[in-house]
Parts: structure tokens; sequence; C-alpha cells
């Protein structure tokens, strides 16, 4: 089976307050949810099934070898550079 790099899971979500109480009430909700996450400032990687996806075509380009893009390294760097502080 293919990953749709998803994941659902029941969560409480508020619905309204009640009007005579001033409460909120939640109620249980299935909830889908991105399983991507930034590896980087050009990159996502699912959690379940360790697939990376791009931002951008230059990126994919960069990344995967088949065209140098220097400001996508430059700022990749950036990125972690700041990351790691």
């Amino acid at each position: 089976m293919t990953c749709k790099h998803t994941e659902s899971r029941w969560e409480e979500v508020f619905q309204y307050e009640d009007w005579e109480t001033g409460e909120p009430v939640f109620e249980s909700e299935l909830v889908e949810r991105s399983t991507m996450k930034d590896i980087d400032l050009h990159r996502m990687q699912c959690t379940k099934c360790g697939a990376i996806e791009y931002y951008s075509g230059a990126a994919r380009e960069h990344f995967t070898g088949v065209k140098n893009h220097d400001f996508i390294e430059e700022s990749n760097q950036k990125y972690l550079k700041a990351r790691n502080r």
C-alpha cells in the first residue's frame, strides 16, 4: 500500500460555547494530519515511510545532483546554521 503521508487520529475539537454556562463544548472528530516534517529549508520527509519531497523543482534538481543551484546551497547552509544555535 502506498503511503499517503498523513495520519488520522481522534481529537477533541472546540464546537461552541454553551449559552447557559458559558463553558466551551468539545466533540471528538477524526482529524487527518500531515506526516511530512521539514528536514531543511528546501526538503521535507515523511515520518512514516521516510520519503523525501522537495519544495521546488530547483531543489529537486540540486539535491538529486541533476543541476547545482548555488542559491539553494547558500540558503540551506544559513538555515541549518541558525537552526543548530
